[in-house]
């Protein structure tokens, strides 16, 4: 450690600077420290008069640590310092306040209860929109936030205002929030509160303890007040950095941000990592332990992972966790992220609006399910499954009586019949566990009881399978509590749901923690890592937005503001990041970016990775937008949560194969992982009807239109396109009052106009080819037939034909509905010339060749095959006959009959393409990508299997 050679001028106390390197800061800071202790009547070492202050609690800790340990080898006692952080230096410093301080849930419903009472005009310049509970603690707990920002610089709202109207903005509303933050001061004096920031102003004006040292140690972030409540007392800056970078940092130790990042180091290309999305990041961080271990097991003091990207914290977690590997998540997760929070948010939604959607989400809870306590036969259908089952005909709607209908009502499918007596029998058991949430508005702090019982009933014992129920129980229980006992004054009246939204809103940001394991790994925050000596760094997440952390738009403090009042803002959080990076120069580090986010939004490398120039700065940059592919694999490592494998070896057994769906072809040639899991394993993705029709919802209605439509006989002589249209329109109105009862929302009845508009573009063709002789011979015809194999066992081939028309003279033509925008002619669709793989669908040829023998027996002839399109764009719809694939029909038996040979021989290995981030077997197959229109999921027209 070193120092500075002279003191700073004009500033009593402050002493001169002192360097602890980058090369175990701790150490150097501890040494020097046992320099400055007095020594006590029995000999020990007394740092009682020191201050320490450190950016983090851990870093204090391991501060202590190092203590213990230099004082134990010099064979001395101790008597440690004080730690503390900067947010509480005020009060450190000026003992015992002695007068009772608002808590944060105070001080916020305080301010909720004078936006509600502040003037229409005032209400509208800070909330717009905002109207709920959630919404108002949200602009509540934002103005708490920002004035603490201001109180800090000492700065106020009033030059806010006048920073505002000097950039040209209005400034009346900065007036309009001080006087809001007032008036909430003021009602919280009124019954014996103080506002913190109030009284830490206050404490600038009181003298210090007698004696103090206050010592910096790698605090590079000093704001205006904590600068004037350490005037005057004897105060020692330690900065995390080399001599050589002195011009960087001011005589606080507090970073000098014009001088960065430019004082910043650049990051060797060699030791950047871009990965696709946050489960392929963790699996490149158990592949670089791996690395780092080689054949020896993980030494935890020799790397250190390195939580840039917290977001990442959740999937990373359960990756190591999954290798066995003993690790410490030390920032811990948000309680907001973890199930409790989960399993309210979905409660308030249910109470708030009680709905089909609003049920099954509670049914999606285990716990919520498991606590209903309902007894059924093993092989009737859960809860969810039954609803599902129920929302397959029946669209959303809201629990009215009656809502689940009749079990024994005549001509309905068994699977419904069961559905609904399963949801009968469930249905008086949701109502009985919610009935202490229903009623009245009462005062908020009177709903916590009976929502820590709802709690209570759904983990009433310790979860051993997830670590993390218990530490957001009990941040929930503290929250509720505290809410409880907010003073009456600040007590709203309000709903189950808007409790529960409040209650939501106190817990979500808090962060719990678990107890590191022996010998584990530790995973550490961003801000930790000038204070980390292991000599291995992975730091995980990379990216803008993370490093440098951003806040995004601020439209109550923008960065212009911000910046003029010297409040944190872009620049000063890059430099402060900067001065991170730069700690980390002699270190081993691997830094892994991320292209995506978990919900596929694109990433952006962290702008310290492009500190060069020139020639090398465009190397950097295509190199780090290169496009990634996601991984297709089993698994990181040796982790336990891997991809489910097919049996595999001369010893597994055949798959189940005796049968096969027409459509599931298509699925085998697009992804054989993704046919085993659902063909084979039988795993189905839920397909339910919506508010309003999705693209599958749309085409299955179209195609109970033009069903009926055929099944009338002599229907498909009419040639007067108007009867047609007629008779289309009137069944569409009674298959949407079948789905939607009678009044149907107000999407659906949009959507009731463009099935009108398309239907009556298909009376004019039906009109057309009527004309033109065609005439309906089926419809929706059950195929069930043998595909021979040669060499092997024929194989059952069922599927659903949409139509099959006959006509005296041109034989026969097989025709499926198509409802997509794409409007894709059956050649496009079936067959890629240009492809790796030509074909991506074998439905038509199928029907063709599976039908060949029936349909010539009745009248000998052609046999074509195409499609009836009807595409969003009105002058394509009509019927499109296939050609390439029609040339082509023996190479794509030739190719059916392979694709058996190949499952039978069980090859299910993955396909090029992933399926879509939001399908369900994303993440059974462990990969996520940017969904393509031929995604695994099944296609958006209706029909097509039996």
């Amino acid at each position: 450690m070193t120092h500075d050679d002279t003191m700073p001028a004009g500033t009593p106390g402050l002493r001169a600077r002192s360097w602890l390197g980058v090369h175990a800061p701790i150490q150097q800071a501890a040494v020097a420290l046992l320099e400055e202790a007095r020594v006590g009547p029995l000999g020990e070492l007394d740092l009682g008069h020191v201050l320490l202050v450190t950016p983090g609690g851990r870093a204090g800790r391991r501060c202590l640590e190092a203590l213990w340990s230099a004082a134990q080898a010099d064979g001395r006692s101790l008597l440690p310092p004080r730690t503390v952080t900067p947010g509480n230096l005020e009060f450190a410093l000026r003992g015992p306040i002695g007068r009772p301080l608002a808590n944060p849930t105070e001080i916020r419903l305080a301010v909720i209860q004078s936006l509600r009472e502040a003037s229409e005009g005032v209400r509208s310049k800070l909330l717009g929109r905002a109207s709920s509970g959630k919404e108002l603690h949200a602009v509540a707990d934002r103005l708490v936030a920002a004035n603490r920002e201001l109180a800090m610089a000492q700065r106020s709202w009033e030059q806010v205002a006048q920073a505002a109207e000097e950039s040209g903005a209005d400034g009346s509303r900065y007036l309009a929030v001080q006087a809001i933050i007032d008036n909430a001061r003021d009602r919280l004096e009124a019954v014996g509160l103080l506002e913190p920031e109030r009284l830490r102003t206050e404490l600038l004006d009181t003298p210090p303890i007698d004696g103090s040292v206050v010592v910096l140690l790698g605090v590079v972030e000093l704001p205006s007040r904590l600068r004037a409540a350490m005037a005057g007392i004897d105060t020692w800056p330690m900065i995390v950095a080399e001599p050589a970078r002195g011009d960087a940092f001011d005589s606080w130790g507090a970073l000098n941000i014009e001088a960065w990042p430019a004082a910043g180091p650049k990051v060797s290309a060699d030791t950047i990592q871009v990965e696709d999305k946050p489960i392929d990041v963790a699996e490149a961080v158990v592949e670089r332990l791996a690395e780092i271990a080689g054949d020896a097991p993980l030494d935890p003091d020799a790397v250190s992972v390195v939580l840039a990207d917290e977001s990442i914290a959740p999937v990373l977690d359960r990756e190591l966790r999954a290798t066995g590997c003993p690790v410490h998540l030390g920032p811990g997760r948000t309680v907001g992220g973890l199930a409790p929070c989960t399993e309210l948010s979905t409660l308030a939604g249910y109470l708030r609006e009680p709905s089909t959607d609003q049920l099954l989400a509670m049914f999606g809870l285990g716990a919520f399910v498991d606590a209903l306590g309902v007894d059924a036969p093993s092989d009737e259908p859960s809860p969810r499954a039954a609803l599902e089952a129920w929302r397959r005909v029946h669209h959303p709607r809201t629990l009215a009586e009656g809502w689940i209908g009749a079990a024994d009502e005549q001509g309905i499918r068994r699977e419904l019949a069961i559905a609904r007596t399963v949801l009968h029998r469930v249905a008086p058991a949701v109502d009985t566990i919610l009935a202490p949430l229903q009623g009245d508005s009462r005062e908020l702090g009177a709903w916590m009881p009976e929502i820590l019982g709802f709690l209570g009933r759904l983990h009433p014992v310790e979860d051993e399978h997830d670590p993390w129920l218990d530490p957001a129980l009990e941040c929930i229980q503290s929250a509720a509590s505290e809410l409880a006992g907010v003073a009456s004054d600040f007590q709203p009246v309000v709903s189950a749901a808007d409790a529960i939204e409040f209650l939501v809103a106190v817990a979500e940001r808090e962060q719990v923690r678990l107890a590191s394991p022996a010998h584990a790994i530790e995973v550490i925050g961003w801000l930790e890592t000038p204070f980390d000596p292991t000599p291995e760094v992975v730091v995980v997440g990379f990216n803008d937005g993370a490093v440098p952390q951003s806040s995004g738009v601020d439209p109550l403090l923008p960065d212009r503001i911000r910046k003029a009042l010297g409040l944190p803002n872009e620049e000063s959080r890059t430099a402060r990041d900067a001065w991170v990076l730069s700690t980390l120069a002699d270190r081993r580090a691997r830094f892994l970016v991320g292209r995506r986010d978990g919900r596929g939004e694109g990433l952006v490398p962290s702008r310290l990775l492009l500190q060069e120039s020139g020639d090398e700065l465009a190397r950097r940059v295509l190199s780090l937008f290169e496009e990634q592919a996601p991984r297709v694999r089993a698994g990181g490592g040796d982790s336990k949560f891997t991809r489910p494998e097919p049996p595999q070896g001369p010893d597994a057994p055949p798959p189940p194969f005796k049968s096969v769906r027409v459509t599931a072809f298509r699925d085998y040639l697009k992804c054989p992982y993704g046919f085993w899991l659902r063909h084979i394993l039988g795993l189905q993705p839920p397909d339910l009807l919506g508010t309003e029709f999705d693209a599958r919802g749309f085409g299955n209605a179209l195609h109970a239109v033009v069903e009926r439509f055929a099944e009338i006989p002599g229907n498909d002589k009419l040639v007067d396109h108007e009867k047609i249209e007629d008779i289309l329109h009137d069944e569409l109105d009674r298959e949407l009052e079948k789905l939607a009862g009678e009044s149907p929302q107000l999407g659906m009845r949009l959507q009731r106009r463009i099935l009108q508009r398309r239907l009556s573009m298909v009376a004019r063709e039906q009109a057309r080819e009527s004309a033109n002789g065609w005439r309906v011979h089926e419809v929706e015809y059950f195929l069930e037939k043998p595909l021979e194999i040669p060499g092997q066992e024929p194989i059952i081939v069922r599927g659903v034909v949409d139509r099959i028309e006959r006509h005296e003279t041109l034989g026969w033509r097989i025709i499926d509905f198509k409802t997509s925008d794409r409007g894709k002619s059956p050649d496009q669709a079936h067959h890629a010339p240009r492809s790796d793989e030509q074909w991506k669908d074998l439905q038509l040829p199928l029907y063709r060749h599976l039908l060949k023998e029936e349909l010539t027996a009745i009248q000998d002839g052609e046999i074509h095959t195409g499609y009836f399109i009807v595409p969003s764009a009105l002058s394509q719809i009509g019927i499109v006959m296939s050609d390439r694939i029609h040339k082509a029909h023996d190479e794509a038996i030739a190719r059916a009959q392979q694709v058996v040979r190949d499952v039978r021989a069980g090859r299910f290995e993955p396909g090029a393409k992933a399926p879509s981030d939001d399908h369900p077997f994303a993440m059974i197959q462990r990969v996520c990508a940017i969904a393509d229109e031929d995604s695994l999921g099944g296609e958006e027209d209706g029909g097509g299997d039996a």
